[in-house]
């Protein structure tokens, strides 16, 4: 991919399917936030941590609203054993905003590496339904990312974590769950109709748009060199040439991975919904959303 730095629209292609964000970011003069006892989060935005003293790994997915286990990992950490009675709950990922049975498990006690602990509620979703994630990782969503203050700092070789607010999520909340996921909206140039949504997942990689958006957008997708989007943040400021791929399946328009994050060295900011990208003397500050989809 030959993704290139911030720059203004006068090597713009005519060809390329240029994507507005709305509202429109802003660039600050701001200096990055001072950050103190990162984690290392490691390939596939897994973090290392023990639960009920047996080691296992945690999936970092803005993508999904809730903590999940998945059958297989419940059941060799002793939550799961096939006779426990389900309900129904509402989950939003970036497969869309669906009723599924699940099992409860209503304390789920994490030690992340380095120490911090982190406590939740969470869903025990069948393995069938991990299409993007490993069944064999705890997966946090965007309700205890959140909670947690969490900030994550994107770089060429991966990206490191930071728990701003550990206290927060000692216990888990005795509140309502904010359903949603994060996104913001995008305007397709040349495209007539309303404001598609870009949902914002972590735990996955590249750039996606649903098969629906294929039908939509038509031939816009196809370049010389494959299908790629340009994405305006804001004046002339654009980001080209990123690759995108077609995902079955999903009722939302296009779902953003942290490919995008690292080649930028962006900032996640979870605790605030933000996505902050450096620009020379400046930093794009992307306002994200806490919906459904």
């Amino acid at each position: 991919m030959s993704t290139q730095s911030v720059k203004s629209s006068s090597t713009a292609k005519k060809d390329d399917l240029c994507l507005y964000l709305y509202p429109v970011p802003h660039f600050e003069r701001k200096a990055p936030p001072l950050l103190k006892n990162g984690i290392p989060v490691h390939s596939g935005n897994k973090v290392r941590c023990s639960v009920a003293g047996q080691e296992v790994w945690v999936t970092l997915d803005s993508g999904i609203s809730d903590t999940v286990l998945y059958q297989s990992l419940a059941s060799k950490l002793g939550f799961f054993k096939g006779d426990e009675s389900t309900e129904k709950v509402t989950v939003t990922s970036v497969m869309g905003t669906e009723k599924i049975e699940v099992v409860k498990v209503k304390r789920l006690m994490l030690i992340l590496e380095g120490g911090h602990q982190v406590c939740d509620r969470a869903l025990i979703l069948p393995d069938r339904m991990a299409r993007f994630h490993d069944p064999f990782t705890i997966v946090l969503g965007s309700h205890v990312l959140q909670r947690a203050g969490m900030v994550q700092t994107f770089h060429h070789n991966g990206s490191t974590l930071f728990v701003c607010s550990p206290r927060r999520v000692l216990e888990p909340s005795r509140r309502g769950r904010r359903k949603g996921v994060v996104t913001f909206g995008v305007l397709p140039s040349g495209v007539w109709g309303s404001i598609m949504t870009m949902v914002v997942s972590t735990g996955m990689y590249s750039l996606y748009f649903s098969s629906r958006m294929r039908k939509k957008l038509r031939r816009k997708l196809v370049t010389e060199s494959g299908p790629s989007v340009t994405l305006c943040i804001g004046g002339n400021h654009f980001l080209r040439g990123i690759a995108v791929k077609a995902v079955p399946y999903t009722n939302v328009d296009f779902i953003l991975g942290r490919r995008l994050l690292r080649e930028h060295q962006a900032t996640m900011s979870y605790k605030d919904s933000k996505i902050i990208i450096p620009s020379g003397t400046v930093s794009c500050i992307i306002s994200l959303s806490r919906r459904r989809v």
